[in-house]
């Protein structure tokens, strides 16, 4: 809802609810979920059009292809567990993973992580 919203204030366009800013940004859909825990969600609902059509309704457990996307929220994450003085960027990777990591993604034979550039 956050980039609807940023769309919608840039048009000058005042929103009444949420179906309006999908109308007025002419943005398609977003899901929404809030969780305390992994067995309690908080807030759960759908918004807009799971198609650009506006033929299908968003639900609420949508899923979408993030691809690229992920990288941002990784760089941060890992910036943020950095001020908190639980990683240091600075070290190989390897300093942090071990065997069973390797293991646990479908490598058994790797016991490091060496990238070839």
């Amino acid at each position: 809802l956050a980039c609807a919203a940023v769309a919608v204030g840039l048009a000058g366009a005042t929103p009444s609810g949420p179906s309006d800013i999908f109308t007025i940004a002419n943005f398609t859909g977003v899901a929404a979920a809030r969780r305390g825990s992994a067995d309690n969600v908080l807030y759960e609902e759908g918004f807009g059009s799971l198609d650009y059509r506006g033929f299908v309704p968003m639900p609420a457990d949508a899923h979408f292809p993030v691809a690229s996307n992920t990288k941002v929220y990784v760089a941060i994450s890992l910036y943020q567990l950095q001020e908190r003085g639980l990683v240091n960027l600075s070290r190989p990777v390897q300093d942090y993973l071990g065997p069973s990591d390797y293991a646990a993604w479908g490598y058994p034979e790797m016991t490091t992580y060496c990238p070839t550039v």
